[in-house]
């Protein structure tokens, strides 16, 4: 892989795409890749000498992504910053980053640290020229649940993002013409993906505004409206386009990938007309292997799924897996693409970050089985349940469900009962045990159903189990039957 560092890169997207648009988000405006480093000289400046990282308020306007450019080129590390977080959470995050000041679009109280609002910024007459700054300096510190119940700061180098990047220009070959997605808030990593490679590439980069009554109607809406060439969603996006499918057709799609969840075939085969000229792809990875380390190229013609899931494949240019046990175990990441560890937490760095035979690997919690699609993802090891003495992945419980009723779906062990939480259903809760009997024992049969809408969700996207789990404590403690 060419060994360059991103400042370089930086410098010569510039030198090559200044007059591009590169960013459409907020009101809409497009944003040429000039006025974007404009912007971040006048961050840089608000800035000044303070000490310490970048921290922002994650917001769907051009300055919090000029905040994020600025950060890079003067060798800083960023901080995003949910806009709705609560303030103790906020408060925890300020204190454990240290942050030189915080960007924010609306005015916010940030304590002792110094706080700069966008709105007050004016786009300077001077691009923001990136300098010599290594590579082995953290880029960002995104803030993801910890098992503690305080959120965990993951630590990732600037060599690591432009791994990545490197990785994903090879494998996807993403260029001027290309019309990128973006609708993850920029507390998620995969949020980079788009804004970077279209940076890199002088591609443009459409923001979701997530503001909007349905994100996933508005994906849809700007896939077909503005064009998209490329496209990263998460899956539960397909789940609440379901009932719309048949007014979806975004032929402009060339490549759409899908992260952050278990991609379902059933899904992924009632969308893939909508975007009928598409590479569809399955990538996979955590936080800690920056934005996303594997991919799967999936098949229109050829079912490739195991437990109704689609593999997640083979990893990209510079990261190596290792499966212990092997063919049917732990997922193990290596590569250029591993964060530095977790922020002010050495123990918990040291206990997932792990030397094996002198080589750094990440222990993914994952459990995946390998075979000739590449790795399959099975579930977490810390969702694995025992029933009745058996050991049962919830995963194949959900998927049997899904096919079922093509609704989202959580099976987990809640209050000593084996429990399955589905979003929707049409039907009643007998039908839908009678259907699992075919094809499931007795002992994977879900004892309650619990039917609630819309799932709660994490910061990034994802099924907040522990909401549901607590949503049901409560149900049981009022005496409240499922309904």
């Amino acid at each position: 892989m060419t060994k360059r560092s991103l400042n370089k890169t930086l410098v010569q997207a510039l030198d090559k795409f200044e007059s591009r648009r590169v960013l459409s988000a907020g009101d809409g405006d497009d944003w040429t890749l000039g006025q974007l480093f404009k912007a971040a000289h006048a961050v840089a400046h608000a800035v000044k000498r303070k000490p310490g990282p970048i921290a922002f308020f994650s917001s769907d306007e051009p300055w919090s992504y000029a905040v994020m450019l600025a950060s890079v080129i003067i060798g800083r590390a960023y901080v995003p910053i949910g806009r709705n977080y609560p303030d103790e959470r906020v408060n925890y995050m300020l204190n454990d980053c240290q942050p030189a000041c915080v960007f924010g679009h609306w005015p916010r109280n940030t304590g002792k640290y110094s706080f700069v609002c966008t709105q007050d910024l004016k786009i300077s007459d001077e691009p923001l020229l990136p300098g010599a700054v290594s590579d082995a300096k953290p880029v960002y510190v995104l803030y993801t649940s910890g098992s503690t119940g305080r959120p965990k700061g993951v630590v990732v180098a600037r060599s690591a993002l432009f791994a990545f990047l490197l990785a994903a220009c090879e494998c996807y070959g993403i260029h001027e013409k290309d019309i990128v997605l973006q609708m993850f808030e920029q507390t998620f990593d995969l949020s980079g993906f788009g804004f970077w490679m279209s940076v890199m590439n002088g591609a443009k980069c459409v923001v979701v505004p997530r503001n909007s009554p349905s994100v996933p109607l508005a994906v849809a809406e700007t896939l077909m409206e503005k064009k998209i060439t490329v496209a990263l969603t998460a899956p539960s996006v397909l789940s609440y386009l379901r009932p719309y499918l048949h007014e979806i057709l975004a032929p402009s799609v060339r490549l759409h990938l899908f992260c952050g969840e278990p991609l379902y075939q059933k899904d992924v085969a009632d969308w893939a007309p909508c975007v009928p000229d598409a590479q569809i792809e399955n990538v996979y990875g955590p936080t800690e292997a920056t934005i996303f380390c594997t991919r799967h190229v999936w098949n229109r013609h050829v079912d490739e799924s195991l437990l109704g899931i689609v593999p997640i494949g083979q990893p990209l240019p510079g990261t190596e897996i290792r499966l212990e046990p092997h063919p049917r175990g732990e997922l193990l990441l290596a590569g250029e693409q591993l964060a530095d560890g977790y922020l002010n937490l050495p123990e918990k760095t040291q206990s997932v970050f792990v030397y094996i035979d002198g080589k750094r690997y990440y222990k993914t919690g994952d459990e995946v089985f390998a075979n000739s699609n590449g790795l399959n993802f099975i579930g977490r090891k810390d969702f694995q349940i025992k029933v009745d003495g058996y050991r049962v992945e919830p995963g194949e419980i959900e998927c049997v469900i899904h096919e079922f009723t093509g609704c989202k779906t959580v099976v987990m062990l809640s209050n000593g009962i084996l429990t399955a939480f589905v979003e929707s259903l049409n039907g009643s809760e007998s039908e839908l045990k009678t259907k699992l009997s075919d094809k499931l024992p007795t002992y994977m049969i879900p004892k309650s159903v619990i039917f609630t809408a819309p799932f709660p969700q994490t910061d990034s996207n994802k099924i907040d189990r522990k909401k549901l789990a607590e949503f049901h404590q409560r149900m049981n403690s009022a005496d409240v039957s499922a309904v």
